[in-house]
């Protein structure tokens, strides 16, 4: 497995770019019963339908997508995205933690490193 490009580090957690050797991992997180819930949706998408996303969204510069990685192993545990809507200047966040990673103070830190990316790189508002 390749080593995630770091994009930026916070104390805990680290941003990184969505990889697509990690899509199975991915769709196990999104596809938790927890995860599912928490998406809004009914029913887990299949691993086609999310590699198809994956395809698509990492050609739209509306949809930035990061890995969450633990510093301290290098370990993936979860991701954060931002959709923007560049007409209407606003933005949604998403946030899926791996099932193990939730509980551990993760998602405080994920969420800062995630809009302060938004905004300090100018994604939101170009």
């Amino acid at each position: 497995m390749s080593e995630p490009k770091i994009l930026l580090t916070g104390d805990k957690l680290a941003l990184g770019l969505t990889r697509a050797e990690m899509l199975p991992q991915y769709h196990r997180w999104e596809t938790d019963p927890g995860s599912v819930m928490g998406y809004g949706a009914q029913l887990p998408v299949t691993i086609e339908a999310r590699r198809a996303r994956w395809e698509r969204n990492s050609q739209d510069r509306a949809h930035s997508a990061f890995e969450v990685i633990r510093l301290d192993d290098g370990e993936p545990v979860g991701m954060s995205i931002l959709n923007v809507n560049f007409r209407k200047q606003t933005s949604e966040f998403i946030l899926g933690l791996a099932p193990q990673a939730r509980g551990c103070g993760y998602a405080t830190e994920a969420t800062r490193l995630t809009v302060d990316w938004g905004f300090t790189q100018g994604v939101v508002f170009r």
